[in-house]
Order: structure tokens, then sequence, then C-alpha cells
């Protein structure tokens, strides 16, 4: 996950059930009147949301706390552009908390983020500047993501080559010129080949009845398909299988 300079704040959590399952983020409670005055703030049965009715007709559902430092307070006239403004807002609000939510879960690239959010409905205006947000906090950095990433996929017996890991991060929505700098910054450090020998040495026991020729084979495909290149896998199986020609592969 990514490093965080601070946990992100409690209120930003998403309140409104309408925007956690829901596709129409953007969707009102009801038309906005021109002008009017407001008839009643009502609870509405979860945390700290409020409806707002304006001369009698509920037309806006709103964060509690938000209708009062927007001033839509009983009693006030109110015209289309507060309400408008107020919804705003509210919608920021809840976009900022559902990818925060998101960020929670995993390491998130700008484009998963900003793909997600376009999903749920919030218009790309919204997707903007939450992704500006995100970022300012720190929260949201694709350099980091593209190096956590490719450390975390590029060890042990799952590890992954070069070519994959490329595939992957293009996959995420990543630049290509940051992923060929993520890419020669880790890999200018790992011995590819060591790397491939073991992976191919851990698979070997599986094909200890088949001839040599057809543990090269499988070997190599299986070392192509973890996206190592085909000079490596060359001297990696010259290595784990001693004595092969090296015109095999």
């Amino acid at each position: 996950m990514l490093p965080r300079p601070s946990p992100p704040p409690a209120p930003m959590r998403p309140t409104n059930s309408r925007y956690r399952s829901s596709g129409q983020a953007a969707a009102a409670t009801g038309s906005l009147p021109a002008t009017g005055q407001i008839t009643a703030v009502l609870p509405r049965g979860r945390a700290g949301r409020v409806s707002i009715q304006v001369d009698g007709e509920t037309v806006l559902e709103l964060d509690g706390p938000l209708a009062e430092a927007c001033g839509l307070r009983v009693g006030c006239t109110v015209d289309r552009a507060t309400l408008e403004a107020a919804r705003e807002q509210d919608l920021g609000r809840a976009a900022r908390a559902y990818a925060v939510g998101l960020l929670a879960l995993r390491a998130h690239s700008s484009a998963e983020v900003s793909q997600k959010l376009t999903r749920r409905g919030y218009p790309a205006h919204l997707v903007g500047t939450t992704l500006d947000f995100l970022t300012a906090q720190g929260w949201l950095n694709d350099r980091e993501f593209a190096r956590q990433y490719v450390r975390g996929h590029n060890q042990g017996r799952a590890a992954r080559g070069e070519r994959r890991l490329a595939q992957e991060l293009r996959r995420k929505g990543l630049d290509a010129d940051l992923i060929r700098g993520v890419l020669a910054e880790h890999f200018g450090a790992v011995d590819t080949v060591a790397q491939a020998s073991a992976l191919a040495q851990a698979r070997l026991a599986s094909l200890a009845g088949a001839d040599r020729r057809t543990q090269y084979r499988r070997l190599g495909g299986f070392l192509a398909r973890r996206g190592f290149d085909g000079e490596t896998i060359a001297r990696a199986l010259r290595q784990v299988l001693a004595g092969t020609a090296e015109g095999e592969w």
C-alpha cells in the first residue's frame, strides 16, 4: 500500500447509500427550483444526512453539517445556484470518500481510480478534482504505485519477468515512459538469469519423467509466460539443464 503522510479524515467515509450502491451518483433527490423558501430540514435516517424541502417539496439530500455550512436552514430563501453549489460539494465529498475507501483496500493507479469513479457515475470534472485531491494528499502516486507493484510481483516463486510486468502496468493505465523508467530502475539491480533459473529448477520436478528436449520446451514456455526474454530463458535453462545444446531453445 502506498505510504501516506496521514490517515484519511473520518468525515470522508461514505454516508449516503445512494452513492455507495448506485451508479447514478450525480442524481439529485428532486428537481431544483429557480427560487423558494426552505420549509423543512429533515433527518434521513442515515448518519448525518438531511433532506432539504423547498416550498414543501423535497429537492435535495445532503450531509447535515454541509447543509448548515451552506446556510440551508428553515425559513431561508434560496435559489437554484445555491442548491446546485451545495449538491456539488456533497457529491465531491462522496467521490473523495469512495476513492479513499478504494485506496484503503489496496494501492491503485490514477487510471484505476478514475475508471472506478466514472463507472460509479461521477461526472468527469469531479473525477478530475478527486484525483487532484488524492495526489495532493500523497495518497495517489503512479510512480510509487508502479515501484511497489514491480517489487511485489518480481520475487519468490511467483516472480514475473520484465515483459509481463510491463504489460500488466500498461493495463493499469500507467504512462509508457514511467513504466520504462521504473522497470529499468528495478531490473538494473536484479539478476534475472538467477531468478529464472530458480523458477525453472522448482518447476523441473514436475517434469521428471520427460526427456531433456521436452523439459527444455516446457520450461522455456513456462518462463516465457512469466515474462522473461529469450536470452534470459536460454541462459537460465543451460544452467538448469546441464548438457542441453544451446541451439535447442
